[in-house]
């Protein structure tokens, strides 16, 4: 996908699946390996470009993902699978957005579970591509917010476990800070078709 001409956009959710600051994200009942991603975002405005930069965590259940490319909606997209945050710093006051630094850390109870950085400079694609492929054939609304990928690549391994604390951190933007919840693992009550 980072060699084809056309990028990667795929519909991440509303209010009732992004979260902000310091509100709980929660895990998919049916994944054993819901991972964080740390993402430079963009609020986009009138024009469909952006005007300001926040944080975000892109969480995906990387073992729903990797069963089948299909999947990846159910991999992506839940009450609880993202959050934005913790301000909005216009682009005006920006150099260049591939010059963010971010870090992601996650505490388990006592233990620092996680500890990596990363830097928007290795981004494959260009703020006005990502942007272009978001608007085509389907304009959004202004205030928009758009994940550029992930800038922190971890081990895909680790998973993300209840009473966990992401933080994601640059030092122009500030932290964006989560808790972390798991809903409810629902019974199979129904009939397979053959």
């Amino acid at each position: 996908m980072y060699e084809n001409e056309r990028a990667e956009v795929f519909f991440k959710g509303l209010s009732r699946t992004i979260v902000g600051s310091n509100e709980d994200l929660w895990l998919r009942g049916d994944s054993n390996l819901v991972m964080p991603e740390a993402e430079l975002v963009l609020v986009i405005g009138n024009n469909g470009l952006p005007v300001a930069y926040t944080l975000g965590n892109d969480l995906t259940a990387w073992d729903i993902e990797s069963e089948c490319p299909l999947y990846l909606s159910q991999a992506k997209l839940w009450y609880g699978s993202g959050s934005v945050g913790p301000w909005m710093i216009p682009v005006e006051i920006v150099t260049t957005p591939f010059d963010f630094n971010l870090s992601c850390k996650i505490q388990r109870g006592s233990e620092e579970a996680l500890n990596i950085s990363g830097s928007t400079s290795g981004l494959s694609r260009s703020i006005e591509e990502l942007c272009h492929y978001m608007n085509y054939s389907n304009h959004v609304e202004s205030g928009t917010v758009l994940f550029t990928g992930t800038t922190c690549v971890l081990d895909h391994n680790f998973g993300l476990q209840k009473n966990d604390l992401v933080e994601i951190s640059t030092p122009l933007i500030g932290t964006l800070q989560n808790h972390v919840n798991v809903h409810a693992k629902l019974a199979n009550d129904f009939k397979l078709r053959k």
